[in-house]
């Protein structure tokens, strides 16, 4: 659970670069994976057998481009990854009938990599850099002084300096800040975290 936690608070700094249109491919993508997933228990037997790629992308990929509007790339991601789960089930020897909950967090899971991966993919494209950061205590270090904060009501947190906001701001504020010093573009601890600045968010 704990490693779910920091894979999920690793991705919040992406918030900043997120658009719509990805927004929309990931959802589809995840509706995608979940219907994958659950063909391959009805249909494939067995996930080792020879030809099995073969036979998932012949009655697959069309579909996954269709019907969930996936590019070319994605399509191929998303039968891959679906088929990568679904051997772990069939070849763990205290499997049951009903596909458990950790191989749903691994769906979960995907998702985030996968919006990771196609950031860098492309970020790439674009002769852009994509810089990756420590997250820890992100949601917690007061963006303005760099004291701890205390939490006062769900997901608020406030700073004994007088700054407060939602964790998840705190959050952003604090990735983008580190992000931005490794890259040497930081602006001056100090000159940003007005409150109303983030009203908006």
């Amino acid at each position: 659970m704990a490693r779910r936690a920091k894979a999920i608070r690793a991705a919040v700094s992406m918030k900043i670069a997120l658009s719509e249109p990805l927004l929309v491919l990931v959802n589809n993508y995840v509706k995608a994976l979940r219907f994958t997933l659950f063909w391959l228990k009805e249909n494939v037997p067995n996930p080792n057998e020879d030809g099995v790629i073969s036979k998932v992308h012949e009655e697959l990929y069309t579909r996954l481009r269709e019907e969930y509007n996936l590019p070319s790339k994605v399509a191929e991601d998303c039968y891959r990854d679906a088929l990568s789960v679904y051997k772990g089930w069939y070849n763990n020897p205290k499997k049951v009938d009903k596909l458990p909950s950790e191989f749903r967090d691994k769906l979960y899971l995907m998702q985030y990599r996968r919006i990771q991966y196609w950031i860098e993919w492309q970020a790439k494209k674009r002769g852009m850099a994509v810089k990756y950061v420590n997250p820890s205590y992100s949601s917690v270090s007061c963006p303005k002084c760099g004291r701890k904060m205390k939490e006062v009501s769900h997901r608020w947190f406030r700073c004994s300096c007088g700054y407060e906001n939602d964790r998840d701001v705190i959050a952003i504020v604090n990735l983008n800040r580190r992000g931005s010093l490794s890259l040497s573009t930081a602006h001056q601890p100090g000159t940003i975290l007005n409150n109303n600045f983030f009203k908006n968010y």
